[in-house]
C-alpha cells in the first residue's frame, strides 16, 4: 500500500492511500509525470480519485506500507464511587413481653 502526502501551497497538506502494487520506483516515476503536467489532471487511486493542479504542488511524500494497523487508545476504567457504608450489628427485638 502506498500512502501519498502531497504538499500545496498555503494549504494543509492532503494525505491519501493508494493499493498499487507496483514497485515504489516506477510509482514514483509516474507521479513526476504527473507534477510535470501544466494543466489540471486527475490522479487515480485504487479507491479515490484526485484532482490535481501540479503547478501548485511543493512536493509529495510517497511511503509504502504493508500493513497499517489503526492504533486507538484503550479507555481508562471509570472507579466507582459508590461509597461503601459501614454495617452495624443490630439487635432486633422481636417479642415483648
Amino acid at each position: 500500500m502506498k500512502i501519498l502526502k502531497i504538499f500545496q501551497e498555503n494549504c494543509l497538506p492532503i494525505e491519501v492511500y493508494d493499493e498499487d502494487d507496483k514497485d515504489l520506483e516506477s510509482y514514483i516515476k509516474e507521479l513526476i509525470n504527473i507534477v510535470e503536467l501544466d494543466s489540471i489532471t486527475i490522479l487515480h487511486l485504487s479507491n479515490d480519485s484526485l484532482i490535481l493542479r501540479p503547478n501548485k504542488i511543493l512536493s509529495i511524500l510517497v511511503s509504502e506500507k504493508e500493513n497499517i494497523i489503526e492504533v486507538k487508545p484503550k479507555r481508562k476504567k471509570k472507579e466507582s464511587k459508590v461509597k461503601k457504608e459501614d454495617k452495624q450489628h443490630e439487635d432486633v427485638i422481636t417479642d415483648m413481653d
